[in-house]
């Protein structure tokens, strides 16, 4: 459990965010992120999700320290091998070179603001759809 502690805080310190803030994030206190970053406190499967969820870290590997840290990319057919920072090989064979946790880190928040683009527009379609329905019926 040490060692996942570890790079979580290799990580975090490499992102420039502190424990407050990942506390605050995850509405916790910021002694229970110290003691989950110190290997003091083991993870739990929601706190695992919800680490997953805000910062793109896999929740099995939280929970076992085993397998790639972060979410594969989403872009092409990209699978990240190996703990932390693997070869990335993509759909047709390719072998890349790791993009390091500062550029994964960023392409999850990238992907994250385009769901969330997505679902604002969707939202804005609904809505004219409704008023042009309520208009009808006046």
């Amino acid at each position: 459990m040490k060692q996942i502690g570890e790079a979580l805080t290799e990580f975090f310190k490499a992102q420039g965010i502190t424990q407050d803030a990942i506390a605050e994030r995850l509405g916790v206190s910021q002694q229970y992120v110290s003691k989950l970053l110190s290997g003091k406190a083991a993870f739990g499967k929601k706190q695992a999700q919800r680490f997953g969820e805000l910062f793109g870290i896999q929740p099995s590997w939280l929970l076992t320290g085993e397998g790639a840290m972060l979410a594969t990319p989403a872009s092409g057919n990209t699978q990240v091998i190996g703990k932390n920072n693997g070869t990335a090989i993509n759909g047709g064979g390719k072998v890349e070179a790791p993009t390091g946790a500062d550029a994964q880190f960023r392409e999850y928040a990238m992907r994250k603001d385009a769901q969330v683009d997505e679902l604002i527009s969707q939202n804005g379609r609904l809505i004219r759809i409704i008023e042009r329905l309520t208009e009808k019926d006046d």
